[in-house]
C-alpha cells in the first residue's frame, strides 16, 4: 500500500467510528508506515495502555474503599444487633 492508501484506509475506519478496526488496521500495517510514524503509533498505543491501566487502578481503589466501608457498616450492624439482644435479655 502506498502512504496515501494507508492514510485513506485508516481514515475510513475513523469516519465509521470503528476504533477497534482502526487499531487493528494500524497493528496489521505498522511496518508499512515510515519510521517516524511507527514511533508515533507505538507511543499512542503506549499512552492508551497507561491510561487504561490507570483507570483500572482507580476502579480497584474505589472497590477497596467500598469494601472497607461495607465492613465498617457490617461491624456497626453486628454491634447494634448485639446491643439489642442484651437489652431484650435485661
Amino acid at each position: 500500500m502506498t502512504q496515501q492508501e494507508l492514510y485513506n484506509s485508516f481514515i475510513d475506519f475513523i469516519e465509521k467510528g470503528d476504533e477497534d478496526g482502526a487499531r487493528a488496521f494500524l497493528v496489521e500495517h505498522l511496518n508499512e508506515f515510515p519510521e517516524e510514524m511507527k514511533k508515533e503509533i507505538a507511543f499512542a498505543f503506549f499512552v492508551d495502555a497507561v491510561k487504561k491501566e490507570a483507570a483500572v487502578s482507580e476502579i480497584q481503589k474505589k472497590g477497596l474503599e467500598i469494601m472497607k466501608e461495607f465492613d465498617e457498616v457490617e461491624s456497626m450492624l453486628a454491634d447494634a444487633s448485639a446491643a439489642a439482644s442484651l437489652r431484650e435479655q435485661i
